[in-house]
């Protein structure tokens, strides 16, 4: 509100005042009439307001305005209660296209106007208002850009509780608003929703230093009664009456209205609004502009549902079996601090950033209902903040968020992954399923209008007791799918299959027009095959497919499974962005001393370890898990997103020659490109067979264990068989001969041979046993002549049994070296003479000699040898 114009009923206290100040009924009775004349007016506006008072706090709302001259559209919040004045407004003025006025109004009706320019039309288009109101400042911003703050000694009078308001009326001031014209009634004024954070400086999470916390959003799904209150009043001034049925809520929207006597309500139509939402159309996935989008994610596994494996914790544990032990380690409190630190480091900002940098386009959040509702009814505004901080890093940097029930009341699956404790009883427990159904209605209430929501992934792979058949996974789906339409009706359903998500009996055909169905894949053969049960439902039904979860294997693997799903227009989102300590996501933490010393407890028991290091281990572990101590692990990322690269030689790091060659710094590339093993990828996941039996290092097929004994490297390869392989890119500096040398360590011995460009180098060479596999030794495999250039080496196990850390590569001579003393000088003009006039030159004098590379020895080398002697 502004200039002259007066508060939703205080005129009529100011009235009510003077009355009890005049004496005489003269003046009473012209009151009285004045009164009547602020009803009855040729006009009815509209003003929704909550019932309760805020003071301070970030006020936001998405709105479309109303366009005419003479009127108003308005965000604002006032204190109502008495007559000492308190305001803060947001009015878009009918008559401007490119003008937002933002206003407060301190004690003694004293306006502080400021009129920003915009570069849009408000009227066209929907955006998002918001003020800031703290102690010492209000700050205005539009769709998420601070445009103006105020910070004049007359904002700490702002000190007084006010009511969140939203009207639209037709003020009698034409030099503030424009004449008024009722030729363009009716009009109408379009909110999607509204928000309320609450002022916590210091523990906040949003707006100007985090010093907001979101307290409830209201998506005018409905008329909530309970929080707002339709105006039925007027004012002097103000050339209409507010009356209810001018605010109408339709279509997920509160409309206000401007209308004549006669022609109440709503009777236009809801204007496109630019809001756009991953959604489904046939088969395809279609992105914000409605183009097909195919998913490409990362799983934030291991975050708010810690598991077992993922940190190296014995026996699988599930998130409360870990809780305990930590618990038992450390008490209470240090457990508390060691989670918070834990999960502000696990999954951050920079995390949200370095996913979006490597190409993904989505992440799935697998959370815990009790992180956000412990029991029925019961709602932490905490947890929910950590999935607001997610989702604002993701809008931030244009990622889908799919939300994912990994854990529901009761476990779905009695596995540690749903934190179960063995029984599924969300099927066997109705008031599991009960909680389960108005927490995603919860959930879909706050998100619903949030574009950067992908959807919602409604319970993660599911395992329904003997007895329960898929007819109980379809009853709970559709209930919850009903829940949460009452408050949603523009977010994708994932629905996962029974037997985690691999089994989709009686949940076809589809029961929402916005759903995908979501299978896993893990540890079986990357054919067709293994997928045409869900492409015959896909078909069938005109739905898209998702693969939900999948990873944990190796590199080929990862590239064939991908190249299948999206040869076939399925989208994915691999398992996971990070844990501690492994070679198969893209992100890996380093195992603490101290941590491992609490590992090693856990798992042999013993005495316990000291607290101070129990404390440490812990809270290193929390630090490690920040991006920024992480290492990357660049094959793993290659080979989700540029797997076609793999399909040729890349070096892994450059070799230099003559040097030395880790051999576990083989070749980028897939198996058979850059090196050839035996088990390369896990088909069978009953098998235990391992792609990498030493599960180091990198997540290729060749098996690379952490170096023991007297190794001159960290890692080393193992368990070599017969005919397996692998390459290098190297550099040579200079042709010359070269001494190989090869750290190894064997109780068996075995044979290989050197390739260089497919060419034999050496022949067939044997390893000599070293009484033990890390016993290591440096053995002479003999000498080959190496070309100048760039070359690919090739290492060719020919009978495998041994273990292999190192390839030293040791000059001997060089091209024009005949005497072979590493010096090119006169010696070897005498000894070039020599071969020419009397002797038959061997191998490596034909290969020094010839410098013209005749295949002859002749006076041309001499003189080129002369020259280079000079040079």
């Amino acid at each position: 509100m502004s200039n002259d114009k007066a508060c939703s009923c205080c005129d009529v206290k100011f009235l009510l005042m003077i009355i009890r100040n005049h004496i005489h009924l003269k003046s009473f009775l012209i009151l009285i009439l004045l009164i009547s004349g602020l009803s009855g007016k040729d006009y009815k506006g509209s003003e929704l307001r909550t019932i309760a008072s805020y003071t301070y706090g970030r006020f936001e709302v998405r709105m479309q305005s109303a366009f005419g001259s003479g009127m108003l559209s308005s965000l604002f919040t006032y204190h109502d209660d008495g007559i000492a004045w308190n305001e803060i407004d947001i009015e878009i003025l009918g008559q401007y296209t490119d003008q937002i006025q933002l206003n407060t109004i301190t004690p003694g009706q004293i306006n502080h106007v400021y009129t920003h320019d915009a570069d849009y039309n408000p009227h066209d288009s929907f955006h998002v208002y918001a003020f800031e109101w703290a102690p010492d400042y209000v700050a205005w911003f539009i769709d998420g850009i601070e445009v103006y703050r105020d910070q004049g000694n007359h904002i700490f009078q702002l000190n007084l509780a006010q009511k969140i308001m939203m009207n639209m009326w037709i003020p009698e001031y034409p030099d503030w608003v424009g004449p008024w014209n009722d030729s363009i009634l009716p009009v109408y004024a379009f909110y999607d929703w509204v928000k309320y954070y609450s002022y916590t400086p210091g523990s906040g999470d949003t707006g100007s230093d985090n010093s907001f916390s979101l307290q409830w959003v209201d998506n005018f799904e409905y008329w909530d009664q309970s929080r707002w209150q339709k105006a039925t009043h007027t004012w002097w001034g103000n050339n209409c009456d507010f009356t209810p049925e001018n605010v109408v809520f339709q279509d997920g929207y509160m409309i206000l209205c401007l209308t004549d006597n006669f022609n109440l309500g709503f009777s236009g139509e809801i204007p496109t609004d630019g809001r756009t939402y991953l959604r489904r159309d046939g088969e395809e996935i279609l992105d914000r502009d409605g183009n097909p989008i195919l998913l490409k994610g990362l799983g934030l596994g291991g975050w708010l549902v810690p598991e077992g494996y993922m940190l190296h914790i014995p026996g699988y544990g599930s998130p409360s079996a870990i809780q305990n032990m930590i618990v038992d380690l450390v008490g209470d409190g240090v457990a508390q601090s060691f989670y918070n630190n834990y999960e502000q480091n696990y999954v951050n900002s920079s995390d949200i950033a370095q996913i979006a940098e490597w190409g993904f386009n989505s992440v799935r959040l697998p959370f815990h209902y009790n992180k956000l509702s412990p029991e029925t009814g019961v709602y932490l505004e905490e947890g929910f903040a950590q999935i607001d901080s997610l989702l604002k890093w993701c809008e931030q940097n244009e990622l889908y968020l799919i939300l994912d029930m990994h854990c529901a009341p009761g476990g779905q699956n009695p596995n540690n992954i749903s934190d179960s404790g063995g029984e599924a009883l969300l099927w066997t427990m109705p008031e599991h399923q009960e909680h389960t159904i108005q927490l995603w209605q919860v959930i879909a209430e706050r998100y619903g209008n949030e574009e950067w929501i992908g959807g919602y992934d409604l319970l993660n792979e599911p395992v329904l007791p003997s007895g329960y058949s898929n007819t109980h996974l379809r009853n709970l789906y559709m209930d919850i799918r009903s829940a949460i339409r009452s408050v949603d009706q523009n977010h994708i359903l994932f629905i996962e299959g029974n037997w985690y998500a691999t089994d989709f009996t009686n949940l076809t055909p589809p029961f929402d027009g916005n759903m995908v169905y979501s299978f896993h894949k893990y540890w079986d053969e990357t054919g067709i095959e293994t997928i045409q049960n869900y492409l015959a439902i896909r078909n069938a039904y005109n739905i898209p497919l998702w693969l939900g979860e999948s990873g944990e294997n190796s590199n080929q693997w990862f590239a064939e499974v991908i190249e299948l799903v999206e040869s076939n227009n399925i989208g994915w989102n691999w398992w996971t962005h990070k844990k501690l300590d492994t070679i198969t996501s893209p992100l890996s933490a380093p195992i603490p001393n101290q941590f491992q010393t609490v590992l090693d407890y856990w798992n042999n028991g013993g005495v316990q370890p000291p607290t101070y290091v129990s404390i440490s281990g812990l809270m290193l572990l929390a630090e490690n898990m920040a991006i920024e101590n992480c290492e990357i692990h660049q094959d793993v990322l290659m080979a989700l997103l540029n797997r076609e690269e793999l399909q040729v030689n890349m070096p892994f790091i450059t070799h230099v020659l003559p040097g030395t060659i880790d051999a576990v710094d083989y070749d980028m590339g897939l198996n058979t490109v850059s090196y050839s093993d035996v088990q390369f990828m896990t088909t069978d996941g009953s098998s235990g067979d391992a792609w990498n039996s030493g599960y180091s290092y990198r997540n290729d097929g060749v098996d690379i264990e952490l170096s023991g004994g007297n190794s001159p490297t960290m890692y080393n390869i193992g368990w070599t068989q017969d005919d397996e392989w692998l390459e290098y890119s190297i550099q040579v500096q200079e042709t010359g001969v070269f001494t190989v040398w090869m750290t190894v360590a064997t109780p068996n011995g075995g044979f290989f041979r050197l390739y260089l460009d497919g060419e034999d180098l050496i022949g067939l060479v044997n390893v000599n046993p070293t009484d033990d596999w890390q016993n290591w030794t440096n053995q002479n495999m003999g000498e080959v002549i190496l070309p100048v250039g760039d070359h690919i080496l090739q290492l060719y196990i020919t009978q495998g049994g041994f273990n292999i850390s190192q390839i030293m590569f040791e000059p001997m001579s060089m091209i024009g070296d005949l005497t072979m003393d590493m010096t090119v000088d006169v010696l070897d003009i005498v000894a070039l003479v020599n071969l020419i006039l009397f002797a038959e030159p061997n191998d490596y004098e034909m290969w020094a000699g010839d410098l013209d590379g005749s295949g002859t020895l002749d006076v041309i080398d001499i003189v080129l040898l002369v020259d280079l002697i000079l040079e």
